[in-house]
């Protein structure tokens, strides 16, 4: 049996995720899922692996609304169901540029304050969103790199924590291990637990939910330096990365751990519903 364990999604781009305990999924995938980013003043995405900061904040949509929190800095917040702003171009990894709305002088100050370094807010409305094809099917993206939902499973979590284990000859303590395997690290949309093989997911054909959501798979994830950002301080550790490169199989982006989904049906999800893999 396959259930939904945890759900997150995450409004601002490399920002801490919000938990959630449902969430309408639509072809561009969780509603309000990475529809703000933090850019430099030439337009690029500045990443959570240049700024680990970036882990500190906490973005959470209430109503419509994202209110942005950081320590030591007053609340802001971002009406997303009325975006506005200057269109700029903006730009992701050095993919492609694609406009989006600059959402002003206040929200710049207030993260530029924070980050240490000069940057500003932007926002994907709905009359943005990109789109690809992806080996013959349609996939729609706000702010996310490569794909529209990510899907992590707990039993390859615990495969990698035995890893790291055998890696690092017993030198951690449970504490540590649980903190190198702390799913927040590899920022999924969906964790999924039960009782099947480590890595299966990297071979399910679909996941089907009981709203009629259906996710398909697109590709295995790409893991880099942002899983050894502890989510709760913004440290760099040397795991769990260290423990991927030795054991997993790699591209040329990084150790591939996690999939990568798109979803065919939309539909909503919750925790503790049961899946099918068919």
């Amino acid at each position: 049996m396959i259930t939904v364990s945890r759900l997150w999604r995450y409004p601002l781009k490399s920002a801490a995720g919000q938990e959630i305990n449902s969430a309408d999924v639509a072809r561009q995938g969780f509603l309000y899922d990475r529809q703000l980013m933090v850019v430099d003043l030439q337009g690029k995405f500045i990443t959570l692996r240049q700024c680990a900061a970036l882990s500190l904040i906490r973005a959470e949509v209430v109503g419509g609304v994202a209110h942005l929190r950081a320590p030591r800095m007053p609340e802001m917040s971002v009406e997303l169901y009325h975006l506005q702003g200057e269109e700029i171009r903006v730009e992701v990894h050095g993919k492609e540029t694609f406009p989006a709305l600059d959402q002003g002088d206040l929200h710049a100050e207030w993260l530029s304050d924070f980050l240490g370094r000069d940057c500003c807010l932007v926002a994907i409305p709905e009359h943005h969103l990109r789109n690809r094809m992806v080996n013959e099917k349609q996939m729609t993206l706000a702010c996310q790199d490569s794909s529209p939902i990510h899907v992590v499973t707990q039993p390859s979590l615990f495969e990698l924590r035995c890893r790291i284990l055998e890696q690092s000859n017993h030198a951690y303590s449970d504490v540590e291990l649980d903190g190198f395997v702390d799913p927040r690290r590899f920022r999924p949309n969906i964790l999924l637990k039960g009782d099947f093989a480590p890595r299966k997911e990297e071979q399910w054909p679909l996941l089907q939910f009981r709203s009629g959501l259906v996710l398909a798979p697109w590709k295995r994830t790409p893991r880099c330096g942002i899983v050894t950002v502890d989510p709760d301080t913004g440290a760099r550790q040397e795991e769990p990365l260290a423990t991927l490169k030795a054991y997993y199989d790699t591209s040329d982006q990084g150790p591939l751990f996690g999939m990568y989904y798109i979803p065919t049906v939309d539909g909503r999800i919750f925790v503790g519903e049961e899946v099918e893999a068919e």
